[in-house]
């Protein structure tokens, strides 16, 4: 099925973006998006505090790397 084949392009493309990322910038990414709803918000919370900045401050650079992340998947599914 071709959707399930994209989806799996993206997915491999995910992984090898997250591999080209600083280490401490991939610990983040996936610290920040791990788990349900209400967990989601105290690991914010937990990450946010052991870094010592603001959750505002934390989203930021979330946002910048998600960001990053997305443009990488992108380039990498064109070329495949």
């Amino acid at each position: 099925d071709d959707e399930a084949a994209a989806r799996e392009l993206r997915l491999d493309s995910l992984d090898r973006c997250l591999e080209q990322l600083k280490p401490e910038q991939r610990d983040l990414i996936v610290e920040y998006y791990h788990g349900a709803r209400q967990q989601k918000i105290e690991r914010r919370r937990e990450l946010a505090k052991r870094l010592g900045i603001s959750m505002n401050a934390l989203g930021i650079r979330a946002s910048r790397i998600r960001s990053a992340l997305e443009s990488c998947v992108e380039c990498h599914c064109r070329v495949a």
